[in-house]
């Protein structure tokens, strides 16, 4: 009885620790991804990089880029650097690098026009 009621205290004790949130475990598991990455392939500098794991394959076939992707890997985007990285984590190898194109959206317009009925 006495040993129930230690480890349900100490459960209890446990789960009102604070602990990393899910974004400090995803910046951790980023900054793990461009540690390796980085002792493979030089990386842009000063600029944290966004990473994508691909989890389908619905990649155009004009996409060459992606000819060697496969589910769980990583597409690592480094914007300012204009660079892309494929990254295949249980190769522990870089399919692909190459330039990053990054195409502006065309402007919308705010304001709504209506012509007269007149």
């Amino acid at each position: 009885m006495i040993s129930i009621i230690v480890v349900t205290t100490y459960l209890a004790y446990k789960l009102t620790l604070p602990g990393p949130d899910a974004a400090e475990l995803a910046l951790a598991a980023n900054q793990e991804t461009v540690n390796r990455v980085g002792e493979l392939i030089i990386l842009p500098e000063n600029e944290l990089p966004k990473i994508v794991v691909m989890t389908e394959l619905n990649i155009p076939k004009d996409q060459i880029f992606f000819d060697n992707a496969e589910v769980g890997d990583q597409l690592i985007l480094y914007p300012l650097a204009r660079r892309a990285i494929l990254y295949s984590p249980k190769l522990d190898k870089s399919k692909e690098a190459g330039p990053l194109s990054i195409t502006p959206k065309a402007p919308t317009s705010d304001i709504a026009t209506t012509e007269s009925l007149n």
